[in-house]
């Protein structure tokens, strides 16, 4: 229906686009990280304080999810979905795509694991260890 030339850079812009949203994501999931307090509300800390997380409620409560669930290598979780969103706005067309799809979670949960071996600091604020 569309020229050929019209099409590629409407694909182009919506891929972009993605893309984009997808480093925004990242970014904004790694400041709630960056900015978690284990006294900020969430799901398993019910008080009135204002959160103190950079994100406010939103934040606080993803930070305090990933940490539960992944402990420190939540981090890491969210940096495939920026590099992801970084190929799409370069359009530039990753290789290997079901092999990152399969060893992503994989590799984070493998970190979680390691990180819950390791003994756990005394400043660490909560009961479980580094890996969730």
């Amino acid at each position: 229906m569309l020229p050929s030339a019209v099409e590629s850079g409407l694909r182009r812009l919506v891929f972009g686009t993605f893309g984009f949203g997808l480093i925004i994501v990242a970014s904004a999931v790694w400041v709630s990280l960056a900015s978690w307090s284990v006294h900020d509300p969430s799901l398993n800390n019910a008080t009135r304080a204002a959160p103190h997380n950079l994100l406010g409620g939103w934040g606080a409560v993803t930070a305090d999810l990933a940490i539960q669930s992944l402990g420190l290598a939540a981090i890491i979780f969210f940096l495939p979905l920026a590099a992801w969103g970084w190929h799409l706005v370069a359009h530039a067309t990753p290789n290997r795509v079901k092999f990152r799809l399969i060893a992503w979670p994989a590799s984070v949960i493998l970190l979680a694991a390691a990180l819950a071996a390791l003994p756990k600091p005394k400043s660490w604020p909560l009961p479980n260890g580094l890996g969730g």
